[in-house]
């Protein structure tokens, strides 16, 4: 099984969201589907994300699998780009 992360951007002409890629987790590696997620992939890489839901503050990187995965949806959670939860797939 794995686990995705699916990106969705706000389309104005339309005025809707609109799915514009995902992360998937294959257990062994994160894959990025489309352009949007391929950067914010190959720039959580280099600095990760912060999780600050507990009183230590800790980085994860997309090398700590599904942990990395529930931390997009706090990081990327407004109105021009949000991160949906992980689904198992």
């Amino acid at each position: 099984m794995a686990a995705k992360v699916v990106f969705y951007g706000y389309d104005f002409k339309n005025d809707r969201d609109t799915a514009v890629g995902s992360i998937v987790w294959n257990g062994k590696k994160m894959i990025a589907v489309g352009e949007t997620p391929k950067q914010i992939l190959d720039e959580l890489t280099e600095y990760g994300i912060k999780d600050y839901t507990k009183p230590k503050v800790k980085k994860f990187y997309p090398k700590d699998g599904e942990k990395f995965l529930l931390m997009l949806k706090f990081r990327y959670d407004n109105p021009y780009l949000r991160a949906s939860d992980v689904m198992i797939v």
